[in-house]
């Protein structure tokens, strides 16, 4: 069994010298934003996906930017929209800066109709073309669904199971 093992591990290492070029992983992560409005009724919120990215970054499209989408959500006065990386006309400044949740300055938007969504580092921000304003809005991280964490627990608990199950052998 042991020189069985051994001999799949062997394998594995040249497989990978001779394997064609994986891609590289992309992480993505999400960003959610809330604020209260001035002219609408109640709250908006948003989300803005990133992949590869450092807190701090400027967020940037194109080809080799890490942009991936943006969605606003709506309100009683402006209804919702979304952009992607392939939206025609794109435009994208800003970044999110640690520590969060806070305010961060994040402009997302489409020439020449120049629908967009703005935020800024005083909490005020404004979406669509003369549309919805507000106050108060912040950025931050979901914060995980207890599935996932119960997803990593079960495996970090197997893990050990199999460390002592070695030391016992």
């Amino acid at each position: 069994m042991f020189k069985i093992s051994r001999l799949v591990a062997a394998a594995i290492v040249a497989m990978q010298f001779v394997s064609p070029a994986k891609a590289v992983p992309v992480s993505t992560e999400t960003f959610d934003f809330t604020g209260k409005c001035s002219d609408c009724a109640g709250t908006v919120s948003a989300q803005l996906t990133l992949q590869n990215y450092t807190l701090g970054d400027p967020i940037t499209s194109g080809a080799g930017g890490n942009f991936v989408s943006f969605t606003y959500d709506g309100s009683n006065l402006l209804p919702a929209f979304t952009f992607t990386s392939l939206t025609a006309g794109l435009f994208v400044r800003g970044a999110i800066m640690a520590p969060l949740p806070g305010p961060e300055f994040v402009q997302v938007g489409v020439n020449p109709s120049n629908l967009q969504f703005q935020s800024g580092t005083t909490g005020s921000w404004f979406a669509g073309v003369g549309g919805d304003n507000g106050i108060d809005g912040t950025w931050s991280v979901p914060v995980p669904e207890p599935s996932s964490v119960a997803v990593l627990a079960a495996g970090l608990v197997g893990f050990g199971v199999m460390r002592r199950r070695r030391r016992n052998v």
